[in-house]
Parts: structure tokens; sequence; C-alpha cells
């Protein structure tokens, strides 16, 4: 079977919450929690965050792909 790619949008805040994706989900937040989720599935090739917010960008780009887009340009 061929691997899958996955893109997770993220954003640092929405309208459901001013910390967006890095809001606490129990030990870990919840763009971490939607990651470990990810990468304990079977035939997951590379996983990307798309995100406008340099600050998930810094905090995340040491383990995972993460792409830099504009707050229009998904």
């Amino acid at each position: 079977m061929e691997k899958i790619a996955i893109v997770v949008p993220a954003l640092e805040k929405n309208r459901y919450s001013e910390q967006g994706d890095l809001t606490k989900f129990g030990e870990m937040t919840l763009l971490e929690w939607k990651i470990n989720q990810l990468k304990a599935l079977r035939d997951i090739g590379n996983i990307y965050i798309s995100t406008p917010s340099e600050r998930i960008v810094n905090e995340f780009s040491d383990d995972i792909s993460v792409i830099l887009r504009d707050s229009t340009n998904f």
C-alpha cells in the first residue's frame, strides 16, 4: 500500500479560542495531540502543518514539515 500524506491546517487563534490550536489539551496542546494521533496511524508517509502563524512554525518545524502560508492562501 502507498503511504499517505496528511496536511493539518493550524491556527494560533480562531473564533473558538484565543489560543486556537495551541490550547492546552491535558498535558499537551491540541495541535500536539492531533499530530500524535496521526503518527499512531499506519501508512502515513508525511505529516505537514499548514499555518499562517510564525509561532507555530517556530514551535513545530523541528519535528514536522511546516508550510508557512498567508491567511488567505490555503
